[in-house]
């Protein structure tokens, strides 16, 4: 596992962890409660893999978006989103 400290605009650590299997396992930091609130997090991120179990609508809004799903979780809902870039990630809590 891999670990990495990505910050946030207004200064908040955020730790992302990275399993062997190259995808983001967690992102653990202070996620807005309000839903559809969204963080964007710098950084440098270690080379990961698309999230393959993020629901096609999902996917299909971070496409439109010229984005990818890096990180899903159903329990708590919250969604990452990476440029491919390596530096910046958009995560939503999603509810």
């Amino acid at each position: 596992m891999r670990t990495s400290v990505l910050t946030s605009r207004s200064g908040e650590a955020f730790t992302v962890r990275i399993g062997d299997d190259g995808r983001i396992a967690d992102v653990d930091g202070p996620w807005p409660t309000e839903p559809g609130a969204e963080v964007v997090l710098e950084g440098d991120l270690p080379a990961h893999a698309s999230a393959l179990d993020a629901p096609e609508s999902v996917r299909a809004d971070a496409l439109a978006r010229g984005l990818d799903v890096c990180f899903h979780s159903e329990s708590p809902c919250r969604t990452c989103y990476c440029d491919g870039s390596g530096r910046l990630v958009r995560c939503v809590a999603m509810c």
